[in-house]
């Protein structure tokens, strides 16, 4: 018995011992900056006009034949964002590792466009456009303390984020074979729609504790989300279908301020 509790104090000093000598990156954190943003969206489109009423001047009864067509894209932008976040890290000797939730505010709309086409001397074009909304991510920080100030750290962790998607075909000169006559200009949507996407990121970061309480990091992170299809459709005098692949991914790099509680 006595000997269970000494086995017991002996247990609650070293923990006691080990929280009074915590090391600055030990316990709760929050943070708050600044990023840069590189989206990528690669678009892949596939397309078909199939007449409804005969729209040639083959015979009575005869119509156009249908129009395939497809085309791809891959557009960057660059954008600022604001990154938040909250953890929980407890170093191992020279090894550290924490639980991380964070928020990017990277909302970013993007479009291409596709080469015209000619149907039944109509001319036309598509347009998509991809809209991304705010993102959250949930992963673990894997680090190395350089010295007990710093720290270097791998962070992989999985992504999720909103997007919204849009099929448009745009008719250009008259007759139009895609719209109920007379008009031959406008803007016809083939789909409207909104999803939610999981990706995978992984970060490579350098933090510095100033004091026991405030440190700055600074990461690179790379995410990548799964590719989305959308499908939709029109008819007029002419059907209009459209496929889209949609595949976003960005490179983030970011400064923050970090509060260790």
């Amino acid at each position: 018995m006595k000997q269970s509790i000494k086995v017991c104090i002996a247990l609650i000093s070293s923990l006691l011992v080990s929280y009074a000598y915590a090391g600055p990156f030990d316990g709760f954190y929050a943070g708050i900056g600044a990023n840069a943003v590189s989206n990528t969206m690669q678009t892949s489109w596939n397309g078909k006009v199939s007449p409804n009423v005969v729209l040639s001047s083959k015979g009575y009864g005869i119509p156009a034949p249908a129009l395939n067509f497809s085309s791809s894209s891959n557009d960057t932008e660059w954008n600022p964002a604001l990154g938040l976040l909250i953890g929980y890290g407890q170093s191992f000797g020279q090894y550290y590792t924490a639980a991380e939730v964070g928020y990017i505010s990277n909302t970013k709309t993007m479009s291409s466009y596709g080469t015209s086409q000619t149907f039944s001397s109509t001319s036309f074009n598509y347009h998509n456009q991809a809209s991304l909304s705010d993102q959250f991510n949930i992963g673990i920080k894997l680090g190395r303390l350089i010295t007990p100030n710093d720290l270097v750290y791998l962070r992989p962790a999985i992504s999720y984020a909103k997007m919204s998607y849009l099929q448009e075909i745009i008719g250009t000169s008259t007759p139009i074979s895609i719209a109920a006559p007379p008009s031959a200009s406008g803007t016809y949507q083939l789909s409207n729609a909104s999803s939610s996407i999981w990706g995978e990121q992984i970060g490579l970061g350098y933090e510095h504790a100033f004091t026991s309480r405030f440190a700055v990091e600074g990461e690179l992170t790379y995410v990548s989300y799964a590719s989305n299809t959308v499908t939709g459709g029109i008819i007029r005098t002419a059907t209009v279908t459209g496929t889209t692949s949609f595949k976003p991914y960005a490179y983030l790099m970011g400064i923050s301020a970090i509060y260790h509680f």
